[in-house]
């Protein structure tokens, strides 16, 4: 079983609380999906991560 914090981790995320997350678009016109924190600088990924992302978080909560 991995932990939510190791998960995040493999994403480039940090475990801390999310205030937002949105779709952003970079200057060079790519959609990415920004996460800002309270506490942090916001981060973001690649729309192609995204899914995978999501998929890691779904395995976690069902084990």
């Amino acid at each position: 079983m991995t932990s939510l914090s190791l998960v995040l981790l493999q994403n480039g995320l940090p475990d801390l609380p999310v205030v937002l997350i949105e779709p952003h678009r970079s200057r060079g016109g790519i959609w990415r999906i920004k996460f800002c924190y309270d506490a942090d600088q916001p981060l973001s990924m690649s729309a192609e991560q995204a899914p995978s992302l999501a998929t890691d978080l779904y395995h976690e909560s069902n084990d």
